[in-house]
């Protein structure tokens, strides 16, 4: 019993100091006209904003909320996507992602495509949908003037 209570003290330990890992979060994807979603997040005011093309909100993160998408890149292997940078040339109005994640280690994700992807893009893409969705479910519409 003592051995599975220090085992699980080492998880919940290693679980809070991932949840001090991120330093910045934006993740983009566009539909050629109609879909735009851009989420930013921003560890020093604990502020996750999103974007589309009519509407904008913005609301403030609470630590287990943080704690979660930490937790959330490692799962979904998003350091695996560093590098990731294809265009095509030959398509003019086509679909694109970019994202940027930054560590406090000073470490940093860069990923990006233009009518290509990463194989498992779908399945990221909705995953992180899901979680911002739910994180701004409550969060008020900003005013028009308020958009950058």
């Amino acid at each position: 019993m003592k051995k599975l209570l220090c085992f699980m003290l080492l998880l919940c330990c290693a679980s809070a100091a991932q949840a001090a890992d991120i330093r910045y979060f934006n993740f983009t994807d566009s539909r050629p006209k109609a879909l735009y979603h851009s989420y930013k997040f921003k560890r020093e005011t604990m502020t996750l904003e999103w974007r589309s093309l009519f509407e904008t909100r913005s609301t403030v993160m609470t630590p287990a909320q943080y704690e979660r998408l930490c937790v959330l890149i490692d799962e979904l292997k998003l350091k695996n996507w560093d590098g990731f940078d294809r265009i095509a040339t030959d398509v003019l109005d086509g679909p694109e992602f970019d994202m940027a994640v930054g560590f406090t280690d000073k470490t940093s994700i860069h990923a990006r495509g233009y009518a290509h992807f990463p194989n498992d893009y779908r399945a990221v893409k909705e995953a992180l949908f899901a979680f911002f969705d739910d994180v701004l479910k409550d969060a008020p519409k900003l005013p028009r003037d308020s958009r950058h």
